[in-house]
């Protein structure tokens, strides 16, 4: 006796999601997700599956969405940082459409970003998602809006790597920051207030503010640091 169109769609999607954490890709979301809520409750009920070995930290990116704000210095950082976070176990949160993310995405590809970065994108407008981002396939949440996928962003993370230093990057390291997120500036000598706030906080040496405040520190040494922080962080 064949099995109802529905029971057929069920056990296929259940076959998917198993193979998908075969390759250590941490979720699926073919799914789209209208409130932050929502997206912890399948980020939550994912990680209980997995052994405590393979549970990851999600780490959100907050980085310019203005090219102007985006130096080549920047974009080595985003390099460095993308190929260390492939050897551990952290979940990259983003959203498509700034410098930072777009930097690492194209880089590696999105393959390779679902199986190894466990690259999670926020993003907002269903249609201009589906046009310009189609290829990020299962790694996609879509909201109803701007706002809401802020808001998402500033739930499904604790810890935040903060790059660059325009005003809305600023905005949304501050709203992480006030809900007692950890946030870990790369302010590469342009080193604000905020940023102040945000390192006092941290488990931080002098040699390690040192690097993440000098201009002159390499993308290796920086990468290398803010691995070591989210290391310290997540524990």
């Amino acid at each position: 006796m064949s099995l109802p169109a529905h029971s057929k769609i069920a056990l296929i999607k259940k076959i998917y999601i198993l193979a998908i954490k075969s390759e250590g890709i941490m979720l699926s979301f073919r799914e789209q997700f209208f409130t932050a809520d929502d997206v912890i409750k399948k980020i939550d009920a994912t990680r209980r599956t997995l052994p405590y070995s393979h549970r990851y930290v999600n780490v959100g990116f907050i980085g310019p969405n203005n090219p102007e704000y985006f130096s080549s210095e920047m974009q080595d950082i985003c390099l460095a940082l993308g190929k260390r976070l492939t050897k551990e176990r952290v979940m990259f949160i983003s959203r498509p459409w700034s410098c930072s993310g777009r930097v690492i995405s194209q880089s590696f590809g999105a393959k390779q970003i679902n199986r190894e970065l466990n690259f999670l994108l926020i993003c907002d407008k269903v249609n201009r998602v589906k046009k310009r981002f189609d290829w990020w396939g299962d790694s996609m949440i879509v909201g109803e809006s701007l706002e809401d996928c802020q808001e998402t962003l500033l739930k499904v993370a604790n810890i935040y790597i903060k790059m660059g230093y325009d005003d809305e990057t600023t905005e949304v390291a501050n709203k992480a920051f006030e809900r007692g997120a950890s946030i870990i500036p790369i302010p590469r000598g342009e080193t604000t207030p905020h940023d102040e706030k945000f390192f006092k906080k941290l488990p931080l040496t002098i040699s390690q503010k040192n690097i993440l405040t000098n201009k002159r520190s390499s993308p290796k040494d920086i990468s290398r640091t803010v691995i070591q922080l989210v290391k310290k962080l997540k524990m």
